[in-house]
């Protein structure tokens, strides 16, 4: 009568165990739903879907030497197998899901937690995926998202605990994301955003960062848009109040093919304050900095000119009062006059001209092979300082 009916369900899908009951319609005017519950002890049986590789592939890093002449004998260069770490997929998932309507026209409501996630170099303690979907299996309906997630470790950062959610169409629609790092250390932006398959773009209408006292604020909507060869801003501004005020603005566009049209200026940035951002524990670099920066022209040749104050400056046990000085780069070649002021007395100069390809495209060498031309010019500097430099 165009309706699927099951009893019961259960099987084994890449490792994951699946069992439900219920109905769901075949054809027009026929519908029904079912439920189904799931769970696995481990997710490496997905890593041909989420990764395009075997969930028992081969690696360098569990080569024995017999394996690697055994290999050798059959011409294949154990150097050339995957790193354990470039496939690493790990944890626990367990779930519920509820689909109701037709084949071709059904809806979907997930829930999943997966509990010590691992995903290459990152990893999780505990996250949960929430999500309804209408109109499936077209992409045309109406998905609405949510996760939430504790212990993230991301590209090298970590962070106590992060949120994220969206109402979105055929891959756009509106979202929000909040990262907490540490106490009084929190990331957040609400915006919209559009992705496709060669590039998206996202419209930030709120943003914030704090860093235990001082907090940031992007203060007017912005757009940044991408694709494979391209990246554009449209105007974002990254702005701090109070007695001691920062401000970031960038905007232009940066390519890989055509022309390039890209400003950053930065008034009053704490040096320490990116770095602990960054998560860079224990900096080396101080100071308070001003930038101007500009890019303009064609990716393999582009124009580079800058200019440059950083107040109570800091590398190491160096420090001085004042650096500035101006940055520019054109034709495989970047000029620079910087000077260091300690007090009023001048302390230390470096400037010249150094050989390096800038363009905005893959090169096979960045250090252009030519002569350079750099001075180093110092007053009453500790010598051990000055030298390891050198």
């Amino acid at each position: 009568r165009g309706v699927l009916v099951a009893d019961s369900v259960r099987g084994t899908i890449a490792g994951i165990d699946i069992s439900g009951r219920g109905r769901l319609g075949l054809v027009e005017g026929r519908s029904g739903s079912a439920q189904f519950d799931f769970g696995g002890a481990s997710l490496v049986g997905l890593r041909p879907l989420l990764m395009g590789v075997s969930d028992t592939v081969l690696v360098r890093d569990d080569l024995t030497d017999l394996d690697r002449e055994f290999l050798r004998l059959q011409g294949i260069e154990p150097d050339t197998l995957p790193a354990a770490i470039d496939v690493r997929l790990d944890g626990s998932a367990e779930g519920s899901a509820t689909v109701s309507g037709r084949i071709q026209d059904f809806e979907l409501g997930m829930v999943l937690d997966v509990f010590d996630g691992a995903y290459r170099e990152n990893t999780v303690d505990t996250i949960r995926i929430g999500l309804t979907a209408a109109s499936l299996p077209a992409r045309t309906g109406e998905w609405q998202i949510g996760a939430s997630a504790h212990g993230i470790e991301w590209a090298g950062r970590t962070f106590q605990r992060g949120g994220f959610e969206a109402d979105m169409i055929q891959l756009g629609g509106d979202g929000r994301i909040e990262l907490v790092r540490r106490d009084r250390e929190a990331y957040r932006a609400v915006g919209s955003f559009e992705i496709d398959s060669i590039g998206g773009r996202v419209e930030i209408s709120e943003g914030s960062a704090r860093v235990e006292d001082l907090v940031w604020e992007v203060t007017e909507p912005s757009r940044i848009e991408w694709d494979a060869a391209s990246l554009s801003v449209d105007r974002l501004r990254l702005r701090r109040e109070g007695t001691d005020p920062m401000q970031l603005v960038a905007a232009g566009t940066l390519t890989r093919g055509g022309e390039s049209d890209f400003r950053l200026d930065i008034d009053g940035l704490h040096l320490e304050r990116l770095m602990q951002v960054l998560q860079i524990e224990d900096p080396e670099v101080g100071g308070h900095m001003d930038l101007d920066l500009a890019l303009t022209g064609p990716a393999e040749a582009p124009r580079i000119d800058g200019d440059l104050e950083v107040l109570g400056a800091r590398y190491e046990t160096l420090g001085l009062t004042r650096i500035a000085g101006t940055l520019g780069y054109s034709a495989r070649t970047l000029d620079f006059d910087l000077g260091g002021w300690d007090g009023i007395r001048p302390a230390v100069s470096f400037a010249g001209e150094f050989p390096v390809d800038l363009a905005l495209r893959d090169v096979e060498e960045r250090i252009v092979d030519v002569p350079m031309d750099v001075r180093l010019e110092a007053d009453s500097l500790d010598a051990a300082i000055a030298l390891s430099y050198i």
